[in-house]
């Protein structure tokens, strides 16, 4: 079962932005992630406050995806996913230790 659809069952309405075009980026990954999910929640009418939702790599993302919203967010739901790590930038969390 996909978490949107379940999410939507449930009566949420639910934004799933295609990453596919971050993933050509050679750099500001993170950046170019927040202005896809920043461009899809504009497109869209949705409810304040947000929750975001990260599946695998992407958990590690999330908090970098909020501070670059201008919308509230609520929580972060993490489906098996990486946790960040509370004051490890980026590089650290992608460290060969975590995987």
């Amino acid at each position: 079962m996909v978490v949107g659809d379940e999410l939507e069952r449930m009566g949420h309405r639910v934004v799933i932005p295609s990453l596919l075009p971050v993933l050509d980026k050679s750099s500001g990954f993170a950046d170019s992630m927040a202005d896809y999910v920043r461009e899809a929640t504009v497109e869209s009418v949705l409810p304040d406050p947000l929750v975001l939702v990260g599946h695998s790599a992407a958990g590690v993302y999330l908090p970098v995806i909020r501070s670059q919203l201008d919308r509230n967010v609520s929580a972060y739901v993490f489906v098996d996913a990486r946790l960040p790590k509370s004051g490890a930038s980026l590089a650290d969390q992608d460290s060969p230790e975590e995987k």
